[in-house]
């Protein structure tokens, strides 16, 4: 099952650079749909300008970002207020991994939940 996936990275910082890098070493994977990108230097409104740009109306999209509340969280559910994206907070390697290893195995919808599965399973081993 392929559809246009994409995972969207969205952290303070360039902490999500530095999970991918470390994801992408770890899976040995090359060939994925993964955008990082950092709100350093911007406001809300300009965070939010940001991700709404960052990916198209053809793409399933799922944007992990660092915490709850914080301005990547916030934009995040500003943009799914006119846009279809999902959007899960705390990221972590596991969840990055699940996305590289299963997203030709589910639809968007499975996906975004066996992504919080993978991402909690990680945190409460």
């Amino acid at each position: 099952m392929t559809t246009n996936k994409k995972l969207i990275i969205f952290t303070h910082g360039t902490l999500g650079k530095i999970l991918l890098e470390t994801a992408l070493l770890i899976s040995g994977e090359s060939k994925f749909n993964i955008l990082t990108i950092s709100n350093t230097g911007l406001d809300l409104k300009d965070a939010v300008k940001l991700l709404d740009s960052s990916f198209t109306d053809d793409e399933d999209v799922i944007v992990l970002t660092d915490f709850p509340g914080g301005s990547c969280f916030m934009a995040s559910k500003i943009v799914s207020k006119t846009r279809k994206l999902y959007t899960i907070c705390g990221v972590n390697l596991s969840m990055i991994i699940s996305f590289i290893t299963k997203q030709n195995s589910y639809t968007i919808d499975e996906l975004n939940g066996v992504i919080k599965n993978d991402g909690h399973r990680a945190i409460d081993y």
